[in-house]
C-alpha cells in the first residue's frame, strides 16, 4: 500500500512538472513575441510604410529586417543602418537584387542588395539604362558615358536608344551615335541642325580642312559641293547630280565612281547563311529582303541580326505588289500601306545601306499604268522612305527601267539587273548595255549575275546574286 502511494505521488509530481513546462514555454513564447516582433511571420499583420525616414535595418534571428523603432514594418525601397544602405522588399533585405532602385532621396546603384556609393557608370534596371555618379542616378547629366558594352548617348541621366546622329559630350567633342551607341567605326558626312559635318572614326575633328567625296570642308563643316571626279567613264548626256546622294556625276556628265566592291543580295530563298564566311569574303555590303508586299521575310530578323553581330553593313528591299493590276490611284494607296509595313519592320535595325523598292511583275498579273504613272507612284514610295530618315533606291531589270519607268524623272538612284557579266565595271556593248551607259550617272549597283557561288559567301543555297557597287554603300546612312 505504501508503494502504491509513492507511485501515485511520483505520477502527480510528473504531471505538475509537465504542466509547469508547458506554462513556461507559452510564457517564453509570449515574451519573445513581445520583445522580438521580428519573429512574427504573418506579413499581413505588418505596418506598411512608404518612406525611408526613421527606418533602420536590423539583424534578428539571423534575418535582416526593416524596423521603425522597435516595430518591424513592411517597406519596399532602400533603408540604412551603420553598415550601409540596403535594398528591402516587404521589409526584408533582398540580397539577390542587383540594379537601380529608389527611396525618398533618389535612385541608387545596388549590387547584391547593397547601395554601391563607390560605383560610377551606366547601369540598367527594368526601366532602362542610367548614368550613376557615386552610386546615385544623375538626372541632370546629358552627354556620353560608358560601360562594358560601349559608350552611350545619355539624356537627363537615361540612355536614349532612339538617338541617331551627332551630339556633344561634356569633354567638348561631338560624337556619332547609332541607336544611342557611339559608333567609332564610322567615317563620312553627317547632317544636323547646324550643317553637314565630316566625321572621322565617330568624332568630329573641327581642325579638318580639305575635300571628301566631292565636298569642300573648312574647319570640318561642309561649305560647298565641288566638281571633282575620282574615276570617270565615257561622257553621257542629260546626267544630273541626284539630291541627297553625294556627287554622282561631274559638270560634264561623267560618272564619278565613289566606291567599288561586291554586294550580295539575299532573301529566304538563300536559306541559312554563315555570316562569318560572308564577312571573310570581303563583301562591301548585303542587301536583304525585308518584306514581300506587307509581309516580313521570315529570314529578315535573323539575317539583319547576324550582319550586326559580324559588322557587315546592310540595306534592305521590299518586293512590291502595289502595281499589280492597279490604277495609279489604287497603287498610291497600296504603296502607302506597304511602305508603312516596311518601316515598321525596320524599327531598331542598324541599317547603313539603302532601303530599296523592288519592282517586278509575277506571273498572272498585269501592269495597267503608263510609265509616267508608275514613276509617280515609285517616287511617292521613295518620298515616304526618305521622310522616315532612310535613303531610297529603285531596283528593277534594265528592260523594266527602259520600258515601264521614266528614268529621268525618278527621284532615287538605280540598282539594275542585267545578267551579262563583262568581268569589269564597264557595261556590256549591247543594246541594254548602251542604255545603261546613257543613265550611268544614276546607277549605284549593277546586279550582273544570279549564279554567284553560294558556298563562297556562306549561303546554304547553291547560287547567290552578285552586284557591282559604283557609289558608297553606306552613303545612305540615316
Amino acid at each position: 500500500m505504501a508503494v502504491n502511494t509513492e507511485v501515485r505521488t511520483r505520477k502527480q509530481n510528473s504531471k505538475l512538472t509537465s504542466l509547469l513546462a508547458v506554462i513556461l514555454m507559452v510564457f517564453a513564447m509570449g515574451l519573445a513575441m513581445f520583445y522580438f516582433p521580428s519573429l512574427k511571420t504573418d506579413a499581413a499583420n505588418l505596418k506598411v510604410v512608404t518612406s525611408c525616414k526613421g527606418l533602420e535595418v536590423r539583424k534578428v534571428a539571423g534575418v535582416w529586417w526593416t524596423y521603425q523603432g522597435n516595430t518591424r514594418v513592411s517597406y519596399t525601397g532602400i533603408a540604412h543602418n551603420e553598415n550601409g544602405w540596403w535594398r528591402t522588399v516587404n521589409g526584408q533585405v533582398d540580397w539577390n537584387y542587383t540594379g537601380i532602385a529608389c527611396n525618398d532621396n533618389g535612385w541608387y546603384r545596388i549590387v547584391n542588395g547593397k547601395v554601391r556609393f563607390d560605383q560610377t557608370g551606366v547601369y540598367k534596371n527594368e526601366y532602362g539604362w542610367w548614368y550613376c555618379q557615386y552610386g546615385k542616378v544623375d538626372f541632370g547629366y546629358t552627354g556620353m558615358k560608358s560601360n562594358s558594352y560601349g559608350s552611350w548617348r545619355v539624356e537627363g541621366g537615361k540612355v536614349n536608344f532612339n538617338f541617331n546622329g551627332i551630339a556633344p559630350s561634356d569633354d567638348g567633342h561631338w560624337y556619332y551615335f547609332v541607336n544611342g551607341k557611339f559608333d567609332g567605326s564610322f567615317t563620312g558626312l553627317v547632317k544636323n541642325d547646324y550643317g553637314t559635318w565630316y566625321v572621322s572614326k565617330g568624332v568630329i575633328d573641327f581642325t579638318f580642312n580639305g575635300t571628301y567625296r566631292g565636298y569642300t570642308i573648312k574647319e570640318n563643316k561642309v561649305i560647298e559641293e565641288t566638281k571633282t571626279t575620282t574615276t570617270t567613264k565615257t561622257p553621257s548626256t542629260n546626267q544630273k547630280n541626284l539630291n541627297n546622294n553625294n556627287v554622282i556625276t561631274d559638270a560634264n556628265g561623267n560618272l564619278v565612281v565613289e566606291d567599288r566592291g561586291i554586294v550580295v543580295d539575299i532573301s529566304k530563298w538563300n536559306g541559312n547563311i554563315d555570316f562569318g564566311t560572308m564577312k571573310k569574303s570581303g563583301v562591301k555590303g548585303v542587301m536583304m529582303r525585308a518584306a514581300y508586299a506587307s509581309s516580313k521575310d521570315i529570314k529578315f530578323d535573323t539575317y539583319s541580326s547576324q550582319c550586326e553581330v559580324y559588322g557587315i553593313d546592310y540595306g534592305v528591299y521590299q518586293f512590291a505588289t502595289f502595281h499589280y493590276n492597279s490604277t495609279k490611284s489604287a497603287a498610291m494607296t497600296k504603296a502607302k500601306t506597304q511602305a508603312d509595313a516596311l518601316l515598321g519592320f525596320l524599327k531598331g535595325k542598324k541599317i547603313k545601306g539603302y532601303v530599296t523598292l523592288d519592282l517586278e511583275l509575277e506571273s498572272g498579273y498585269k501592269l495597267e499604268m503608263t510609265a509616267q504613272e508608275l514613276t509617280d507612284v515609285a517616287n511617292y514610295w521613295c518620298d515616304l522612305i526618305q521622310k522616315a530618315g532612310y535613303m531610297p533606291m529603285i531596283y528593277c531589270s534594265v528592260s523594266w527601267m527602259q520600258n515601264n519607268l521614266v528614268a529621268s524623272n525618278i527621284h532615287a538612284p538605280f540598282w539594275l539587273a542585267y545578267y551579262n557579266d563583262t568581268g569589269s565595271y564597264n557595261f556590256p556593248k549591247t543594246g541594254y548595255g548602251q542604255y545603261m551607259d546613257s543613265i550611268d550617272g544614276k546607277i549605284t549597283m549593277w546586279q550582273y549575275t544570279d549564279k554567284g557561288n553560294g558556298a563562297k559567301y556562306g549561303a546554304e543555297s547553291e547560287y547567290i546574286d552578285l552586284n557591282r557597287l559604283y557609289h558608297s554603300f553606306t552613303g545612305a546612312t540615316k
